[in-house]
């Protein structure tokens, strides 16, 4: 399992992506969750998100909104 909060959202995009990718790549040869608490540039609030890497796919859900110093998540 990868967690981050507000670190990608400080990366310039192309490296995100990278890392990203990078993240991909490892998940072709096991399964991989990846948890997000993140608010990027034009996003209306933070939001909490996993990611499951499985079988070659990437699966995606929004779990809730999260105000940006955790004191509260809808």
């Amino acid at each position: 399992c990868i967690y981050h909060s507000y670190a990608m959202n400080q990366t310039p995009e192309p490296v995100r992506m990278n890392i990203f990718a990078h993240i991909a790549d490892f998940a072709q040869t096991r399964e991989l969750f990846r948890v997000s608490e993140e608010w990027y540039a034009g996003m209306r609030q933070a939001e909490l998100e996993l990611f499951w890497y499985h079988n070659g796919e990437i699966q995606h859900e929004r779990l809730a909104e999260c105000e940006s110093h955790g004191r509260w998540m809808k």
